[in-house]
């Protein structure tokens, strides 16, 4: 179960961080 949230967090992170590229290729 703590592996299963270690990676929905890491997962998380990811995302976040693309989110923040994406946004600031755009601008």
């Amino acid at each position: 179960r703590s592996k299963d949230a270690k990676k929905k967090c890491s997962n998380n992170l990811k995302m976040s961080w693309i989110n923040e590229v994406w946004s600031t290729w755009e601008h």
